[in-house]
């Protein structure tokens, strides 16, 4: 983590439970607060969380990450579904 920098909070109240994500300054490291946990995740994992609050599906979710990143949706489709697996166990999405 960076030191001495500010982290940026990112509140998400549109899954089934609140939780933050808390981002260095420098937008390396993410962490997922929730329920009085702390998740290290990376970047895209991120990137999921955010559009899973917005109440995308998840084939949308892997079609928009797959033009973002210009990666062929079969790619990252395990991926995206075994992270929104782990969301499901922690009871944050469906």
């Amino acid at each position: 983590m960076s030191s001495g920098g500010e982290m940026k909070l990112e509140k998400f109240n549109n899954l089934n439970q609140k939780c933050v994500v808390r981002i260095d300054q420098d937008c390396e490291e993410f962490f997922l607060s929730y329920n009085g946990g702390v998740y290290k995740i990376n970047e895209v994992g991120y990137e999921i969380i955010k559009l899973l609050d917005k109440k995308f599906s998840v084939p949308q979710i892997i079609n928009i990450l797959s033009t973002k990143y210009n990666v062929v949706s079969q790619d990252i489709k395990e991926d995206v579904i075994e992270f929104v697996e782990k969301l499901k166990v922690l009871k944050l999405c469906n």
